[in-house]
């Protein structure tokens, strides 16, 4: 029998995290090892719990979402994050920075919890569609830091990697498509991110999405 994913979900609004844990057990695949109504509860849950995945609204009281995702982030085995909430633009950019590996509206609807958790599990890095106009015009509205200009000539294999990043692509699918080994996709990734400056993989998602907008890539 295939191991269960284990979620924790956080949310201060009582109707609304219930009902997202009705929807979730309904999924077979999933159990939900815990709830938690603030950012408190929620790390706590997840040194006892270790669960696989946190579901977890950004706005609640206490300590809020994103300090929750920057100290869960530290954990020995930090859990993959999915925030769940409603974002104004810097927002976005900030749930980036301290962590979440994926971002939600609270109007996602089933078929998108499915996918954006199993594509967390696969790669434990952050996903989305660069392609979207709206994170587009963020991404070239305000500057970032950290985030230098697009002055390195880059191989035709990382133009190739950062267009599949770009458009969400995982690490499995990315193999497939190029025909090389999951193990050399990361190494390209890994030389990406000597090249850009990127400290993780959101830092790389994100600089491969200014200058996306920018047409800048060296």
């Amino acid at each position: 029998m295939r191991k269960k994913i284990t979620l924790v979900i956080a949310d201060d609004h009582l109707i609304a995290r219930k009902g997202l844990v009705q929807v979730l057990e309904a999924m077979e695949q999933y159990t939900i090892a815990g709830e938690a109504e603030n950012g408190i509860e929620l790390l706590n849950l997840c040194r006892e719990k270790n669960p696989d995945v946190v579901i977890t609204d950004i706005r609640m009281p206490g300590m809020n979402g994103f300090e929750a995702i920057k100290q869960i982030r530290l954990l020995p085995q930090p859990p993959a994050i999915l925030a769940l909430s409603v974002l104004e633009e810097m927002e976005i950019y900030e749930l980036l920075a301290a962590g979440a590996n994926a971002y939600l509206d609270k109007n996602a609807r089933h078929h998108e919890f499915r996918e954006t958790i199993a594509a967390i599990l696969e790669s434990k890095q952050y996903y989305y569609n660069f392609r979207d106009a709206y994170l587009k015009e963020l991404l070239a509205s305000h500057a970032y830091p950290n985030l230098p200009p697009a002055t390195e000539k880059f191989t035709s294999r990382e133009l190739e990697l950062m267009k599949g990043l770009s458009e969400g692509k995982s690490i499995s699918a990315l193999s497939k498509e190029l025909f090389i080994t999951p193990s050399t996709v990361k190494y390209h990734r890994n030389k990406l991110y000597e090249k850009t400056g990127a400290k993780n993989f959101i830092g790389l998602l994100l600089y491969i999405a200014k200058n996306m907008v920018s047409g800048r890539y060296g």
